[in-house]
């Protein structure tokens, strides 16, 4: 966990009332904890699950994890339990839930889907679902996991036969993104990767991330596979027997990343007793409200 304050300060009395946090409040759990509300009655939280695993061999992209941001949260004042998801092991495995257990409006991501594994496997439904696996049998194809529940990211790219071409030679499809569906696997040469779903960026930390992208689907040959970034919520790339790489054996697709939640406390104009939070001074006097 890490915690800052943004704007302002305060003045007033030497062992006043109490030292009160002053403008917005951002803490960001990288592993899961207990969230200590500063009193402030709302909050913007962003809760990412874990992304889903890459399928195993020719396979599909994991999915991303589920991916959801609620403005000005009622805040209670009582501590609250954070769970960050895990990313999905590899070879397909389904991402792990995070949740911001307020007691009053609990929110929940949904761990992301894991990609298809070869032969004739079909991505599984997540936050984002996974892609499905590629090379599948003569007038086959594999669908693409479904995004479920609504309303957290996108589905998976299918794959299977294009017109005219050898069925043994698609891509994988990649992992849904929390901004966009998985690319549909289709007749490619070796060594190339069909694109997950694109993330999204957010500023809710203090700093610029994309959360949520998809995993690439593999084809035959393959290229190098990518697990997800930790603390992004991105599913992992499939494997494509490109040979052995740390942890992971030629035939085994990625991990997927890690979730994350973070809370920005919104200044809430506190007062107290011979402390003045400057940040409300300067707002009461540009409205002219200030005390006369």
């Amino acid at each position: 966990m890490s915690r800052f304050y943004q704007n302002g300060g305060h003045i007033g009395v030497a062992g006043g009332a109490g030292d009160f946090p002053v403008g917005d409040v951002i803490t960001s759990y990288t592993s899961s904890g207990t969230h200590s509300p500063n009193g402030a009655p709302t909050a913007d939280v962003l809760v990412v699950a874990g992304g889903g695993g890459g399928g195993e061999d020719v396979g599909g992209g994991g999915g991303a994890g589920g991916y959801r941001v609620l403005s000005t949260h009622p805040m209670p004042a009582n501590d609250i339990s954070v769970t960050v998801g895990a990313g999905g092991a590899k070879n397909g495995t389904v991402g792990a839930n995070s949740v911001f257990a307020s007691a009053s409006s609990p929110i929940t991501s949904t761990g992301g889907g894991g990609g298809g594994n070869y032969p004739n496997g079909d991505g599984d439904a997540g936050g984002s679902g996974g892609g499905g696996s590629g090379h599948p049998g003569a007038g086959q194809t594999t669908a693409g996991g479904a995004a479920s529940p609504s309303g957290q990211g996108n589905v998976g790219g299918a794959s299977g036969p294009i017109a005219n071409t050898p069925a043994l030679l698609t891509t994988g499809g990649g992992g849904g993104g929390s901004a966009a569906v998985g690319g549909a696997g289709a007749f490619s040469p070796e060594e190339s990767k069909t694109a997950g779903g694109a993330g999204t960026p957010n500023t809710i930390s203090g700093s610029n991330v994309t959360y949520g992208v998809g995993g690439s689907g593999a084809s035959d040959g393959g290229s190098p596979v990518a697990s997800g970034a930790a603390n992004t919520g991105n599913g992992a790339d499939a494997a494509g027997n490109e040979g052995s790489r740390a942890g992971l054996s030629a035939d085994d697709g990625g991990i997927g990343g890690s979730g994350v939640v973070v809370v920005k406390e919104l200044d809430h104009n506190a007062i107290t007793s011979g402390i003045f939070n400057m940040n409300s001074c300067f707002r009461a006097i540009v409205a002219g409200n200030w005390p006369t």
